[in-house]
């Protein structure tokens, strides 16, 4: 993780494709890590989790309400 937050520093091109590489699959870093440190992964990925939700559109925030999938 810390050898793509280097590559955002680089150039405007190479932080475009390491935010691409992000989020593509934002989660496999947290679980590409040691078993021992799950409790750990799960913190992060319930922090992601709230970084997505934060930044959806009302419409989009509303929808995931009616269907029970946030409160």
């Amino acid at each position: 993780m810390a050898s793509l937050y280097c590559c955002l520093l680089v150039n405007k091109r190479w932080c475009s494709q390491t935010i691409d590489i992000l989020r593509s699959q934002p989660f496999r870093l947290l679980y590409s890590c040691v078993p021992i440190y799950s409790c750990g992964n799960r913190r992060q990925a319930s922090e992601l989790i709230n970084v997505y939700i934060l930044h959806i559109s009302l419409e989009n925030e509303q929808n995931l309400i009616n269907n029970n999938i946030i409160r």
